[in-house]
C-alpha cells in the first residue's frame, strides 16, 4: 500500500561447529541482548471474527540466537512475485527468512527453504500486516529487523548512492548492512512520491540552518511500503491501527508515524542512498475525510497510554495541534544521528532533559 496521506494534505555437525556458530554470532552480532517480550491481544480478522492470539518473542539467556537477522513480510494475491523474490535473495544468498501471506489463491508453488507462506482471504492491508507480526512474534529466538515491504516495491540506488556501494553490493543487501551498522528504531528509504530523501533534506536545510550533507536523516513522515523494525521497538510500536479500514487504509500509517515520533523521537531513520518504489497500484479503501480527527485521536491515545511523568510533555499538544504543520517543520529533522543508539520508549525526553542542563 502506498500512503499518500502526507502528500494529499500537503503534504529487522558437532561441539565444533556449535563453537563456531556461538563465536561467530558473539561477534557479528555483540548488541544481541537478552530479552524476553510477550504480546497479548485479541486479534480481529478484518472485522468478522475474533481469535484469541497470545505469542511470546523471546531471546533467552545461554540460546542459541538464529544466524539470520532479518525476517521479511509481505503479502501479495497468490505467491511471492518472481522480482521480489530474486530481490530478496535465496537461501543461498539472502541472510534471511521471508513470511508471505497469500489473500486471494493459497500458493502451490514449490518454494524455498527460507521462504514460509500463510493464507488468510479475508485481511486487509493492515490487519494482514498484523498477521503477519503476530506470525513472526511466534518465531523464537527471533530475528534483529522485521521488514515488511510491499509485494510490488522495487529497490534501487539513486543520484546519493556513493560509487562503490554501486560496485560491491545491491540495493537489498546495502540496506541490511546500514540497519546492523546504525540500528535505528525503524529504518525507512527514499521515497520520490512524496517526503523522500530530498525533501527531508531541504527540510534540514531550512530549519536547522545545517546544509552538510548525510546519506542517513532522521524523519517524521514516509510511506509505508518498506519499513524495518528493531526487535527493541516493534513491541511498542505494533500493530498496525485498524479502526479505520473501511474508510481508509492510509490511516494506519499515520497511527505509525505518530508513535514513533512520540516515542521514539530521532529513530525513525531514512537511508537516503536506496529509493524504494511501487508501480503497482491496486484499489483499496483512501478515503481523507475527517483525517485531521482520526490523527488526533492517534495522538490522544499515545498520550494517554504514556508514563504520567511524560504525559505533559509539551510535543503532544505541538503535535496533536500542528498535525501536517508538525511534520512540516518538526525540530526532529535537526537531531543528532547517532549509531547504536540505545532504543527506549520516551528516552528523547531524559536526553532532552541532559543535553538542556548541558
Amino acid at each position: 500500500m502506498s500512503l499518500y496521506a502526507c502528500f494529499v494534505l500537503v503534504v529487522a555437525v558437532g561441539s565444533i561447529l556449535i563453537t563456531g556458530a556461538l563465536v561467530y554470532v558473539h561477534n557479528t552480532f555483540p548488541h544481541r541482548n537478552s530479552f524476553r517480550e510477550e504480546s497479548r491481544t485479541a486479534y480481529t480478522f478484518n472485522g468478522n471474527e475474533e481469535m484469541s492470539v497470545d505469542f511470546t518473542a523471546s531471546r533467552m539467556t545461554g540460546a542459541l540466537p538464529t544466524l539470520k537477522p532479518f525476517l521479511y513480510l509481505t503479502q501479495t494475491e497468490e505467491c511471492l512475485p518472481s522480482n521480489l523474490a530474486s530481490s530478496i535473495g535465496y537461501n543461498e544468498t539472502c541472510n534471511c527468512d521471508v513470511i508471505v501471506l497469500s489473500y486471494q489463491t493459497e500458493c502451490t508453488e514449490r518454494r524455498p527453504s527460507h521462504v514460509t507462506y500463510m493464507f488468510d482471504p479475508r485481511s486487509t492491508w493492515g490487519s494482514g500486516r498484523n498477521m503477519l507480526y503476530f506470525t513472526a512474534l511466534g518465531r523464537s529466538p527471533g530475528y534483529h529487523y522485521y521488514i515488511f515491504i510491499d509485494d510490488d516495491a522495487t529497490l534501487t540506488f539513486n543520484d546519493f548512492t556513493p560509487p562503490e556501494m554501486k560496485k560491491v553490493q545491491q540495493p537489498f543487501r546495502a540496506v541490511e548492512e546500514w540497519l546492523l551498522d546504525y540500528e535505528p528504531a525503524v529504518g525507512v528509504l527514499d521515497y520520490t512520491v512524496h517526503h523522500g530523501a530530498r525533501w527531508t533534506f531541504e527540510r534540514k536545510q531550512l530549519l536547522c540552518d545545517n546544509k552538510e550533507f548525510s546519506l542517513v536523516l532522521p524523519t517524521v513522515c514516509f510511506d509505508a511500503i518498506f519499513h524495518a523494525f528493531h526487535y527493541k521497538a516493534i513491541g511498542h510500536i505494533l500493530p498496525y491501527e485498524t479502526s479505520y479500514d473501511e474508510q481508509s487504509w492510509w490511516a494506519s500509517e499515520l497511527h505509525i508515524m505518530s508513535v514513533l515520533e512520540l516515542k521514539f523521537r530521532g529513530q525513525a531513520l531514512l537511508f537516503v542512498p536506496v529509493t524504494v518504489e511501487n508501480p503497482k497500484h491496486r484499489d483499496y479503501p483512501r478515503s481523507i475525510e475527517h483525517f485531521d480527527a482520526k490523527w488526533r485521536t492517534f495522538i490522544e491515545q499515545i498520550q494517554q497510554e504514556a508514563p504520567t511523568v511524560y504525559k505533559n510533555q509539551a510535543i503532544f499538544k505541538q503535535f496533536k495541534e500542528g498535525l501536517m504543520l508538525y511534520t512540516l517543520n518538526s525540530s526532529t529533522y535537526c537531531m543528532k544521528v547517532t549509531r547504536h543508539l540505545p532504543i527506549m520508549p520516551y528516552a528523547h525526553f531524559r536526553r532532552d532533559e541532559t543535553s538542556q542542563v548541558k
